[in-house]
């Protein structure tokens, strides 16, 4: 118990005298001489280890493989067993964890790495403790550093509207505003993006609603932070508007695969927080626009962005990409703007297709968009739609009498083709339009 409490108090007086990890984990090595581990998800992860972490130079390189085994260990839990609990690592070594929680998010683990049986020291019940008293002083820690980086980020506000909305003048002044030095080898590159938090049932209570955005929103810029991505953001209502920046010495390309897969990431840990479960009635919609090499740009770079989200939410596809390169043909659908004519090319091409799936429960637009998609291979094409090849034959039929005998040539093929994208922006439009009407070739 003596132990215990020079402990917790040598943790008070590093809370006091310093706000990094390192600090906390090394106390905890010193008082349990075991290895430690910090995994998280919001600053680097570290492992500490007599004289080494994983942050020296020196370290072994089997520091970094421990950090990723207990990654992803960790990482494959269900939400669920998010506790302090015992975990095996790919290598047999055991592990007690304990989470770091702090806006209702697991942000970090601290675990430490025991011994075999006939090697331990100490109980595990004084390691549980040890961890306890750690988790509580890192939570500390790690939300004065969350809300520091959102309290900081309050000037910008006015700053990322001219920005997004194209109102930048002097870019060298801009970008000195936003605190970025000039390069003379290298240059920035400028992401824009939108973030909307969606609940299927709004909540009448507005100021725990008005939190939990602000939580989401400390959430991201801690993640965009740890994988190297310098951000703006700008919560108004339900909706995160971000620039993300990235210098680049080197090949722009291949920089701009690297800043994709870190939002990629990032957007992957922020759908598996705790905030946006499905108990919170909160979904995320995300769309990033393409990359450009000046801050003037960001402007059309946004309004790439709010093209994918407006096209993700309208479709509900999980596969479907956050950014707008791999939009395809939705790019030019959505650049047309003019949804009446939309509607009528749909119309021209899909009518009749459409007004007998209405009228007869029918699913032969499906049926067609599979046939296309499966290059007219009628086996795939049956398979993908879980029926018998009989099945699939008399609709095709149908589909040659609704649409003609020349419906997979070249050029029709490709309107029919188009006609389905188009089909997936305007189809609440156009059932709200036919209500109650036939729908005419």
């Amino acid at each position: 118990m003596n132990a215990l409490s020079e402990f917790s108090h040598k943790l008070q007086q590093a809370t006091l005298k310093a706000t990094d990890m390192p600090t906390i984990l090394r106390i905890v090595h010193e008082y349990s001489s075991l290895q430690v581990i910090y995994h998280s998800i919001v600053e680097p992860s570290l492992f500490i280890a007599d004289t080494l972490d994983s942050s020296d130079s020196s370290g072994s390189s089997s520091f970094n493989e421990t950090l990723e085994q207990f990654g992803s260990t960790i990482d494959s839990l269900p939400g669920s067993a998010r506790r302090r609990l015992k975990v095996t690592l790919p290598d047999g070594r055991n592990v007690l964890s304990q989470p770091i929680v702090g806006l209702g998010q697991v942000l970090s683990y601290i675990g430490l790495v025991l011994p075999p049986q006939n090697q331990q020291i100490v109980s595990e019940i004084y390691i549980a403790l040890l961890l306890e008293y750690a988790s509580k002083t890192a939570e500390q820690i790690l939300l004065r550093k969350l809300f520091l980086d959102d309290r900081s980020s309050d000037g910008y506000s006015r700053l990322i509207q001219d920005i997004l909305f194209g109102e930048v003048s002097h870019e060298d002044q801009m970008l000195a505003q936003i605190g970025l030095p000039a390069l003379s080898d290298g240059k920035y590159l400028f992401v824009s993006g939108i973030v909307v938090l969606e609940r299927p049932e709004y909540s009448d209570e507005h100021q725990s609603v008005k939190m939990l955005n602000q939580d989401v929103v400390m959430l991201l810029r801690s993640l965009l932070s740890t994988h190297g991505i310098y951000n703006l953001l700008l919560l108004h209502h339900n909706v995160i508007h971000l620039l993300c920046i990235r210098e680049t010495f080197a090949n722009t390309e291949a920089q701009w695969e690297k800043v994709k897969q870190a939002l990629r990431k990032v957007i992957e840990l922020l759908k598996k927080s705790n905030r946006l479960r499905p108990g919170n009635n909160l979904q995320l919609h995300a769309g990033f626009g393409h990359m450009k090499t000046r801050l003037r740009d960001a402007a059309q770079s946004y309004r790439e962005a709010l093209d994918v989200v407006s096209v993700t939410r309208l479709l509900a596809r999980t596969s479907m990409s956050a950014f707008y390169e791999d939009m395809g043909i939705y790019q030019m659908l959505k650049s047309i703007g003019n949804t009446s004519q939309l509607i009528q090319f749909v119309q021209y091409h899909l009518g009749s297709l459409l007004a007998h799936d209405q009228q007869n429960d029918t699913p032969l637009l499906q049926t067609l968009d599979q046939y296309l998609s499966c290059m007219g291979a009628k086996q795939e094409t049956a398979e993908k739609l879980f029926i018998h090849r009989q099945t699939l034959y008399h609709r095709l039929d149908k589909l040659k009498e609704l649409l003609g005998s020349n419906y997979l040539n070249a050029e029709r093929r490709l309107c029919l083709e188009v006609a389905i994208r188009a089909y997936d922006l305007v189809k609440d439009e156009m059932n709200e339009s036919t209500s109650g009407e036939g729908l005419a070739h």
